[in-house]
């Protein structure tokens, strides 16, 4: 009860945040020099350099309506301002040129503001599972361990019924996973029970060699053992504090047969 009461709040806010603030942040985030961006609606971008201030110098816009109808502008500086959801390309000292239905016409500005919220973009933006914080993931558990008869906690990205398969692979590789690294050191330790001095000494680092690849491969593998089943789930959680358990007592049982 007083996790829940703790991680609730934080991932509620938290998703809160970020539906407000993706799509303003999104323009920013493609916004790269001297490559045409052309995943703004119908609007091309291009720009020589972004300076320390924000400043994008040298800016080039393109938004093209139909054959007949479009517009195009040059400026030598532009700055992206937001207020709320509305975001702004400032432009200053440059020039606008309109061809509405094949006649064309241009005038030259030093200040001159461009709406950029009325444009959508070609991609999907949409935070991923991966993406999400590892509160909101387990709070996403809780809540359905306790609401059965919801489908979904819009409050939380990503968490409905749907995503738990993946919800509980991303909690595996992030909680379960790292775990595994106890086992892969107990399993190097087996290369302390034969002495350098026998013969089969070379023979037994190979072993140890090709049986911890072959534990790495099943490692990277077995997140796909991870379902939406909670039993199953735990049962794969608990096997690297098995074989963990069982390498060790391997370890301690032929170290003392070495010492005889």
């Amino acid at each position: 009860m007083i996790l829940n009461a703790f991680i609730t709040p934080f991932a509620q806010n938290k998703a809160k945040s970020f539906i407000r603030s993706s799509d303003l942040d999104f323009f920013e985030s493609i916004l790269k020099p001297k490559k045409f961006i052309d995943v703004i609606g119908n609007l091309t971008i291009y720009f020589e350099e972004k300076n320390d201030r924000g400043e994008l110098k040298n800016i080039f816009l393109s938004e093209k309506k139909n054959s007949r109808n479009s517009q195009t502008t040059f400026a030598k500086k532009a700055i992206i301002e937001s207020g709320g959801y509305k975001k702004v390309l400032t432009l200053y000292d440059g020039k606008t040129i309109n061809k509405v239905n094949g006649k064309v016409s241009e005038f030259e500005f030093s200040k001159s503001d461009y709406n950029i919220s009325k444009f959508g973009s070609n991609t999907f933006v949409h935070q991923k599972t991966q993406e999400t914080s590892t509160v909101d993931l387990v709070n996403c558990l809780l809540f359905f361990k306790k609401s059965v008869d919801i489908d979904n906690n819009k409050e939380i990205v990503n968490c409905n019924r749907q995503n738990l398969k993946n919800i509980y692979k991303e909690l595996y590789v992030r909680l379960v996973k790292p775990l595994y690294l106890t086992f892969l050191i107990a399993v190097s330790l087996l290369i302390i029970i034969k002495s350098k001095s026998d013969h089969l000494f070379n023979v037994n680092k190979f072993r140890i060699y090709l049986f911890s690849f072959v534990v790495i491969v099943l490692i990277e593998s077995s997140s796909q053992l991870i379902g939406a089943n909670l039993i199953k789930n735990l049962f794969v959680s608990i096997l690297p504090f098995i074989f963990t358990l069982i390498i060790y007592m391997y370890f301690l049982i032929r170290l003392k047969a070495s010492k005889r």
